[in-house]
């Protein structure tokens, strides 16, 4: 195995908890793109912990960013007895941009695409990094590693890879659902390339121990992917309010925030600028394996700028500074995922 060190606008909100039993490990998947000029984003949350009914967790803090995402958890072990268990941060799936999963990705790191880090009462931790092959739902990292070949199915060394392997190679790849052939002429003739339709699974995790009647702090960070569309439809010119779109129901669009980003739009075109649309996913719907409900939970979302319109699904925020709103509960059990919208203003001229 591989170790690495990784050290608004305001309506209801019914959010999941972060972590799960870790042979469960969640299961992710890109929102399509919603126009030919976006890309779209992968959603990803936070930490899997084995299921224990000794280990509480009493808080719960949730710093969202389109720039970064940060969790501090305070986990308390109320029995008698040392816990060692398996923690685990699942990374979204991978699958072939060509395919249609024009999705966005912070870094170009095969491994730790999120940049993922994290720590365990402030002490960075070197964690293991599982990444699994699928082609048609069976497990085929074997043949990748015999191969020699990258598993990242997105970047193009992976498919130059592919383009440099022996003929009988390509075959059997081809035999086994792992690669198709696409034929295309760029001015010099026709060309052959083999093309990923494998499925990267990606997994960080490692033992913890929860120290009987002690409290543990873990905290862990990344760069979220974020969705874009280069100009967003939202307040345009002549569009209708969309009511009963799933982008409305998903980002809780209302009229008033609809009506603002109107006024924004119009603002900006007198100016020759427009809005660009950011969209990013939280996993928040994934079980809650600890002893009771999350004791205190805080969520905090930034917009980024005071020019930015955001808008996600929330009870009870409040805006307690220019860009942040905040949300806090009790003895809280979430249930949905979390989707966070931004528009944001840009001017063609920049």
């Amino acid at each position: 195995m591989e170790k690495q060190t990784v050290g608004v606008h305001m309506m209801p909100l019914l959010k999941r908890s972060c972590l799960m039993l870790f042979a469960l490990l969640a299961t992710f998947h890109p929102t399509p793109s919603r126009a030919n000029d976006s890309v779209a984003h992968l959603g990803a949350g936070g930490l899997v912990l084995a299921r224990s009914a000794d280990i509480e967790m009493r808080s719960e803090d949730l710093y969202i960013s389109f720039d970064r995402i940060h969790v501090r958890y305070r986990f308390f072990n109320r029995s008698n007895r040392d816990i060692e268990t398996l923690v685990a941060f699942p990374m979204p799936d991978l699958k072939p941009t060509h395919e249609g999963n024009d999705y966005s990705l912070p870094t170009d790191d095969p491994r730790n695409f999120l940049a993922f880090r994290t720590t365990v009462d402030g002490v960075p931790v070197l964690a293991d990094l599982q990444q699994k092959v699928f082609a048609l739902g069976i497990d085929r990292t074997d043949e990748m590693i015999d191969l020699a070949l990258p598993f990242a199915p997105h970047l193009q060394q992976t498919m130059t890879a592919l383009d440099q392997l022996h003929p009988d190679h390509q075959k059997r790849l081809q035999k086994l659902g792992l690669v198709k052939a696409e034929y295309w002429d760029v001015g010099q003739g026709l060309e052959r390339h083999l093309m990923p339709t494998w499925t990267l699974k990606s997994t960080f995790y490692w033992t913890q121990i929860f120290p009987a009647n002690t409290e543990v702090r873990i905290e862990h960070e990344y760069q979220p992917s974020v969705g874009a569309s280069a100009m967003s439809m939202i307040g345009y010119a002549g569009a209708e309010f969309p009511s009963d779109s799933e982008m409305v129901k998903d980002y809780c669009i209302d009229e008033g925030y609809f009506r603002a980003a109107r006024k924004a739009q119009a603002r900006l075109a007198k100016a020759g600028g427009y809005m660009t649309e950011k969209r990013l996913e939280y996993i928040l719907e994934t079980g809650a394996n600890w002893s009771g409900p999350i004791g205190d939970f805080r969520l905090v979302v930034d917009k980024g700028s005071r020019s930015n319109l955001v808008s996600f699904c929330g009870t009870g925020l409040t805006k307690f500074s220019p860009t942040q709103f905040e949300m806090r509960r009790t003895n809280y059990w979430p249930s949905q995922n979390l989707h966070v919208l931004l528009l944001e203003p840009v001017m063609q001229n920049q």
